[in-house]
């Protein structure tokens, strides 16, 4: 600012590199993030299948309380799957 006070041309800016890339995962943490990706999406599937036979319950059809034990477990399994996984 300075310079253009006095008359002279202003500084160019510094050149601003690029971001730096992070290098590509190797093939054993594909497989590891595609295997912890997987375990996300079924836990998240039982949960969501949990909810549904919930909400059914509140309706007119019958339901099975053994069903709804079940789907507690199924889904409490994938969840104990998907804190195991993504703790190693």
């Amino acid at each position: 600012m300075l310079a253009v006070l006095r008359g002279q041309p202003p500084e160019r800016p510094h050149r601003v590199d690029a971001p730096h890339r992070p290098a590509k995962p190797s093939p054993g943490a594909r497989e590891a993030t595609a295997e912890l990706e997987q375990v996300r999406a079924e836990a998240h599937h039982h949960r969501d299948r949990l909810a549904l036979y919930r909400a059914r319950m509140l309706g007119p059809n019958p339901t099975s309380r053994t069903r709804l034990q079940e789907l507690e477990r199924v889904s409490a399994a994938a969840d104990a799957r998907l804190a195991r996984a993504e703790r190693d």
